[in-house]
């Protein structure tokens, strides 16, 4: 159907786009294949977060921090680093009796560019190694003072919150009450009355907060589509209302932007996070290579007692046909030459393909989409449940519906720490299934050949216990 779009009155707010931190909805944004930073360690922690932001104001989002104690200077414990030569300790206090899935600890180089941040995995942050002074915005942003240029490197733990959904479900649920009245006034979140109400009616499909952040994906997975070459937003209109009631299509951050923006409507405390998504199948000999391709943004909700957790919208979203990840992508993926290669902004890993959506490219060409798909889905089903019996020893039970693979991967890593494997192999199996380019026959047979030793990994370690 054809549906009306009236910009929303933002008049009298007392702030404008002009104050926007984080911009959304800008159109197409190609990325070079440049090799930014050099990652080793724990590559299954993919989300390197580098900024958050919270209150939503028409075209983006305003940086989270917005009052001045709310960056602080830290102070080195006195301890003398490991992991960084010559470097300084910093220790951070963590907040509350998070219930922690275990430690995230990576080594990250710069290779280009000077960076105000570090790059953090999710969770809380608990030791700091940098040869440099640092400030912080809690324990979830850290502020390198002399910017982090190439050669510098750091040192990171942190404390990745459980992803499992029955203890998500099991939390304690959120006072909605309570923070929708401190989300108010001129200096609340500008949210449409549409975005609202349609947030409204998508939660109340669900039971718990963590079923209402599932319902908001799904809803958003239902009306967008995501594609690299949609147009940029332009004009005094709300780029949310826009995206998911006219043009229904985007990357990223509009798809971050909206779920982040229903959450806070109902009550739930979200945010944008953006840094970079590292895919752990593009690591070689420990260590992965983020390039410039790999920026990405995010939706990260508090869960009391648990903490910040990563959801994203983009994962496992419906892709318009020469818009998927890789569409936009001028060389060979691998190089390293920035001025030839070009990929877009990656949008939460591998995206589907589907003849659903606009009417792009006509009605064969997404016929013959829609069979290829379907020979790709026949072709991985069998690696697929192989790869699932692999975990059931260690997990010992079945994946849930609205559990992603990735999700289901890193409860089996909360288990057995030293099972990373299955959160590489989740990736390539999605690889498979949803990417437009096919493995080769050596490439299927490295991942049966993985997913068979993962299997006997997971009954050793079982019979172990």
């Amino acid at each position: 159907p054809e549906l009306q779009f009236t910009p929303p009155n933002t008049s009298g707010t007392g702030r404008g786009p002009a104050e926007t931190a984080k911009r959304i909805g800008g159109g197409p944004i190609s990325a070079s294949n440049m090799p930014v930073l050099e990652v080793t360690g724990d590559l299954s922690a993919t989300y390197l977060r580098s900024e958050v932001y919270g209150t939503y104001v028409q075209n983006g989002f305003v940086a989270k921090r917005t009052r001045q104690g709310d960056i602080r200077q830290m102070e080195a414990s006195g301890e003398k680093s490991v992991a960084v030569d010559g470097g300084k300790v910093y220790k951070f206090e963590v907040e509350g009796a998070a219930v922690s899935s275990g430690m995230h600890e990576i080594t990250v180089k710069s290779l280009a560019r000077r960076h105000t941040s570090a790059y953090i995995p999710p969770g809380q942050i608990r030791n700091f190694e940098y040869d440099g002074d640092i400030t912080a915005y809690g324990s979830d942003v850290v502020y390198l003072t002399d910017l982090f240029r190439p050669g510098k490197i750091y040192h990171v733990e942190s404390m990745p919150p459980v992803v499992s959904p029955a203890i998500l479900r099991g939390a304690p649920q959120a006072d909605r009450r309570r923070n929708l009245s401190r989300n108010t006034g001129p200096y609340g979140d500008q949210i449409p009355r549409s975005v609202r109400e349609l947030a409204q009616e998508t939660a109340a499909r669900g039971s718990t907060d963590y079923d209402d952040v599932i319902e908001i994906i799904r809803e958003i997975q239902r009306r967008a589509e995501y594609n690299l070459q949609a147009e940029a937003i332009t004009g005094r209109v709300d780029r949310v209302e826009t995206f998911l009631f006219d043009i229904q299509e985007g990357y990223c951050d509009l798809f971050a932007a909206s779920l982040t923006v229903m959450c806070r409507a109902i009550g739930l405390q979200a945010r944008a996070a953006s840094g970079y998504l590292a895919p752990p199948e593009e690591a070689k000999d420990g260590t992965i290579i983020v390039r410039d391709r790999h920026a990405h943004l995010w939706t990260e909700v508090f869960f009391e007692g648990i903490g910040w957790v990563t959801f994203d919208a983009t994962t496992g979203a419906r892709a318009v046909p020469g818009g998927e990840v890789g569409a936009l992508l001028d060389g060979d993926i691998e190089g390293d030459n920035a001025g030839a290669a070009f990929a877009a902004i990656i949008g939460g890993g591998i995206f589907g393909l589907s003849f659903l959506g606009l009417v792009i490219g006509g009605f064969w060409p997404r016929l013959r989409a829609m069979f290829a798909k379907k020979g790709i889905e026949r072709k991985v089903a069998p690696y697929y449940q192989d790869y699932l019996r692999a975990l059931h020893p260690v997990l010992k039970r079945p994946k849930e519906m609205a559990e992603t693979t990735k999700e289901f991967a890193n409860a089996y890593v909360a288990l057995r720490s030293e099972g990373t494997e299955a959160v590489v192999l989740a990736s390539m199996l999605d690889r498979a299934l949803y990417s437009s380019a096919s493995l080769s026959s050596e490439e299927w047979a490295n991942l049966k050949r993985r997913i068979t030793e993962l299997a006997v990994a997971s009954k050793k370690y079982a019979r172990s216990l």
